[in-house]
């Protein structure tokens, strides 16, 4: 059982000790570039063609306070038709309000139906849009040298940024555990 156990100790003890063999100097017998592949993104614009339903963009000052008083032709009946029956609903001091609450309502109205009239109607406006897309792409680049070299009859592999010569000494330093 001691014997065991002073293996077992060893072995674990080796597994700690890191020993360290240094050279000034190695000959290199053998050079691999190694590559890694990455990943870049390019955008690429292309074009399509849209087509939307022809809506106002104005849709009126009554409404929403834009360019023109009722936005629209529909908008200027609803907005006479609002105020009339607003006229009529209203009694007194509170005739004024209904007044404006009716034309405003009723432009609102007017306008919602002159679009629908225009989307029955078919009126659409096709455009040309740039869509712009990025798309990936591999790319393969060099990452470093593999560098075999000869220490003492011994090869070794050791990682270098820079391509040696095959017969050229480098400097190297190596830590063996």
């Amino acid at each position: 059982m001691k014997k065991k156990l002073s293996i077992f100790a060893v072995v674990v003890a080796s597994l700690f000790v890191t020993i360290k063999a240094e050279a000034s100097e190695a000959r290199v017998v053998g050079v691999e570039p190694i590559y890694r592949y990455y990943t870049t993104y390019h955008t690429e614009t292309t074009y399509q063609n849209q087509c939307n339903i022809a809506k106002r963009t104005d849709r009126g000052m009554i409404e929403r306070g834009t360019n023109s008083v009722f936005g629209s032709i529909e908008g200027t009946i609803g907005t006479a038709v609002g105020y009339g029956i607003g006229n009529e609903i209203g009694g007194g001091s509170g005739r004024e309000i209904s007044r404006v609450l009716g034309a405003i309502v009723g432009n609102k109205i007017g306008n919602d139906i002159g679009d629908r009239n225009r989307i029955n109607n078919g009126h659409t406006n096709c455009y040309t849009v740039p869509v712009t897309h990025k798309v990936p792409a591999q790319e393969q680049r060099l990452s470093h040298y593999n560098v075999t070299v000869d220490i003492n009859g011994q090869l070794f592999v050791v990682k270098r940024n820079f391509e040696p010569n095959v017969g050229q000494w480098i400097d190297v330093s190596l830590s063996v555990k």
